[in-house]
């Protein structure tokens, strides 16, 4: 397998899990719900609209732009400062998510190695 196969194999995957948490986000989980996950952050509820609606609407455009293959590693560094950020606020103010059975976020480890090697390969390519 060259490299940009192997990087489209990440490419691609990592774009849709990007997307789709985006249009989830925004559309499909009921805005209620959504309030009650950010509640631990004590935020006003106008402010935690804006952080699920501003952090969807930043996972579907770093999804679409890996999709079109937009400077793929500086999409990649977004990607791992987002998930980074979610992490730590996870961590800090929801840390029981670390034990859900579904690994809500203890996914992102496997999926910021992924987007570290995508990142690497596409970089190769100059």
């Amino acid at each position: 397998m060259t490299d940009r196969s192997l990087s489209r194999l990440l490419r691609l995957p990592l774009a849709f899990l990007w997307i789709w948490t985006g249009i989830v986000s925004l559309a499909l989980y009921p805005m209620a719900d959504s309030l009650a996950l950010v509640a631990p952050l004590g935020l006003p509820e106008a402010m935690g609209r804006a952080l699920i609606l501003g952090g969807g609407g930043l996972d579907l455009l770093l999804g679409v732009l890996l999709v079109v293959g937009w400077r793929v590693p500086w999409v990649g560094a977004a990607q791992l400062a987002l998930m980074a950020a979610y992490t730590g606020l996870v961590t800090l103010f929801m840390p029981e998510l670390w034990l859900h059975p579904l690994g809500a976020i203890s996914k992102n480890l496997p999926v910021a190695a992924a987007t570290l090697v995508m990142m690497a390969l596409e970089s190769k390519r100059g």
